[in-house]
């Protein structure tokens, strides 16, 4: 088995396919990765999100024939060419140092977008937080829109002891920095928090800004308009390692959870997306119409986004290790089951690590080892249903495992792992001999 290279960010491919074809259910895109003989495809049901894959890896190696370098950014061109033209101009006056430049950086932002509007006087923070609050208030009584809501958003930003307003007890409206915000934002404790804080605070500046409920105008804009979302920090990105993945394996074949396990860590579905597939195709593998030869069908019943639903679902390719495990399910009549209950002793026989969080860990060991084995961030992010990008900032857990790691797991069968006694043959079956290969029942 030839060693898979390391991931990138943005995956280049060596050759693309001519055309997407359509096989009768989904659209094929070939493609071949660079140092590789044999050609490879990615399906999906909706066409344009194929198109758009085909222009990315096209563009990829028109710029690799140019001998330049692609990086995936959020700005336009235009700003693109803007913010070459300021790091020029920041470089010819030595401004080299990373906290020197976001200071410089910080202060032309206030200048431009913190410049009071209309008014003799600037207003205090406290006193825009107020009326907001009362507008706010006033508006979801109209609504009858429960009071939590209200309760919460007066929280954030006055009310509580670390609230907004608190932080900033005697300062001008127009005098708080975009780094001050962050700064804020950032000192909340959990990322939820973190998301739900720059939301409020959005809400606030906007209505600050002016608009048809506030037509006064306090600020000239919205400053958290340019800032971006938190981002999650990839030290906080985690993965079981192999020698883990085989604990859980062990102790599901016990409780009866393989064939979840198994599917979870596989097709790179999520939890309720597996559940469902249990549910609504049923339990037995050989009438599971979404589970096909070479196909795992989620359909718009089963996905969880609302984008997927509207494409109505998402096709996964089924992998070869996957294939196998199916094969050995098939054999010994192993149910497709879930229990709510069984998962969480599943999740306590590995034991909790400061920092890392259980709760969807099982979803990022999948896409990590994924990623890492096969290093092709396209394919990882499209069977796991996001972006790359998001893969990346909230999945890919590069640090927790090695690529010797992730080979091992796409290489442990079920003949492997029944020698190595991870598992054991079902009871029923115990007198007959394991298979000596199991690709014929696929």
């Amino acid at each position: 088995m030839s060693r898979p290279r390391k991931f990138e960010l943005p995956t280049h491919v060596a050759k693309v396919g001519k055309k997407i074809n359509y096989d009768g259910s989904t659209y094929v895109l070939k493609f071949r990765r660079q140092g590789a003989k044999g050609w490879e495809s990615v399906k999906n049901k909706d066409k344009e999100t194929l198109k758009k894959q085909e222009s990315r890896w096209r563009a990829s190696l028109h710029v690799e024939e140019a001998g330049q370098k692609i990086a995936v950014t959020s700005l336009s061109s235009v700003q693109l060419r803007a913010a070459e033209s300021a790091f020029e101009l920041m470089h010819k006056h030595a401004y080299e140092d990373a906290e020197e430049l976001h200071r410089l950086v910080d202060w032309a932002i206030i200048q431009q977008s913190h410049l009071t509007k209309g008014r003799n006087k600037s207003l205090l923070l406290v006193d825009c937080v107020k009326a907001f609050l009362q507008f706010k208030k006033s508006q979801m009584d109209a609504n009858n829109i429960a009071k939590p809501t209200y309760v919460e958003l007066a929280r954030y930003l006055l009310t509580a002891p670390d609230s907004f307003a608190s932080k900033f007890p005697d300062r001008l409206i127009d005098k708080i920095s975009p780094l001050e915000l962050r700064n804020f934002i950032d000192s909340q404790s959990t990322q939820p928090k973190k998301g739900k804080c720059r939301s409020l605070l959005y809400r606030f500046y906007q209505y600050a800004s002016g608009n048809k409920d506030n037509p006064e105008c306090w600020i000239a804009r919205n400053p958290l308009a340019n800032t971006s979302p938190p981002q999650l920090k990839q030290g906080q990105v985690a993965s079981y390692s192999y020698k883990e993945i085989k604990r859980l394996m062990t102790e599901a074949d016990k409780l009866g959870l393989l064939p979840y396990l198994i599917f979870r860590l596989f097709s790179l579905a999520r939890r309720e997306e597996v559940m469902r597939l249990f549910k609504i195709g049923g339990s037995d593998l050989r009438t599971n119409q979404f589970i096909t030869k070479d196909d795992i069908n989620f359909t718009s019943d089963m996905v969880k986004t609302r984008k997927e639903k509207r494409k109505g679902g998402r096709m996964v390719s089924i992998d070869k290790i996957l294939k196998l495990w199916i094969a050995y399910f098939k054999k010994h009549k192993m149910p497709l089951k879930f229990n709510a209950v069984k998962e969480t002793r599943l999740k306590k026989v590995i034991p909790q690590i400061q920092g890392r969080k259980s709760s969807n860990l099982l979803r990022h060991t999948a896409i990590t080892f994924h990623a890492k084995h096969y290093g092709n961030s396209d394919s990882t992010a499209m069977l796991a249903g996001h972006t790359v990008e998001m893969l990346w900032n909230r999945y890919y857990a590069y640090k927790f495992v090695s690529i010797d790691e992730a080979g091992k797991l796409y290489e442990l069968t079920p003949e492997k792992a029944l020698k190595e006694k991870i598992i054991k043959i079902p009871k029923k079956n115990q007198g007959k001999n394991p298979p000596s290969s199991l690709a014929s029942d696929t």
